[in-house]
């Protein structure tokens, strides 16, 4: 990191980027209104960033690099020795999710809504942080299947639906109620990535 990335100015117009883009949208934001904002000179910002692109970008790879830094960076496949571990890890993972994005409301909100809405190199950018993620998701499946804890046979589709249950959690737990408790919600996700819809029913017929 540079010595311009750890100013205080560098993190204020960070801080006022995302506040500006949460208000009024990222096409409707301006430069100005950022600076404005963050409170500096405008020659500050093109200091630290070329374009409001560039700025938006950067909140993009600071929030996905630090929710994969919170979850798979912190608990990989290789510290879980049965079922029972793994059941706890991944509610371990879901309730920091859960909370990471909770905490940082705002920005979670933006990356929701604005990130399949910038032009095509902003989004190819956006897409290329969901195919690490899958990977990352992939290859955490991978590993607990070599070591005998979930079913094999598992491919890239499970990887990208258990992604996809992630973002719609986030989702809901950011935008549609903001009253449900945390843990409450890790444990329904918890139960649906685990046993699916049928739990442990043992009356219904396999196709």
């Amino acid at each position: 990191m540079s010595a311009l990335q750890k100013s205080p100015s560098h993190e204020r117009l960070l801080r006022a980027a995302t506040e500006v883009f949460g208000a009024r949208g990222y096409h409707a934001a301006r430069v100005s209104d950022v600076v404005a904002q963050a409170g500096v000179a405008q020659g500050t910002f093109y200091l630290h960033f070329k374009s409001k692109e560039a700025i938006f970008l950067c909140l993009i790879d600071d929030f996905f690099g630090r929710l994969l830094g919170e979850t798979l960076g912190r608990f990989p496949a290789s510290a879980v020795a049965d079922t029972g571990e793994l059941a706890v890890q991944l509610r371990e993972m879901w309730c920091a999710i859960l909370k990471h994005c909770r905490s940082e409301a705002v920005l979670t909100s933006l990356v929701l809504r604005e990130a399949r809405a910038v032009a095509p190199k902003t989004r190819v950018h956006v897409e290329e942080w969901f195919s690490q993620m899958v990977g990352d998701i992939n290859g955490y499946l991978r590993a607990l299947s070599a070591l005998g804890l979930v079913r094999k046979g598992l491919t890239d589709a499970s990887a990208w639906a258990i992604f996809g249950l992630i973002e719609r959690a986030i989702h809901y737990a950011v935008v549609v109620n903001r009253e449900i408790e945390v843990e409450a919600l890790a444990d329904e996700m918890l139960q649906l990535e685990l046993t699916g819809l049928l739990g442990d029913r043992t009356d219904v017929a396999t196709p």
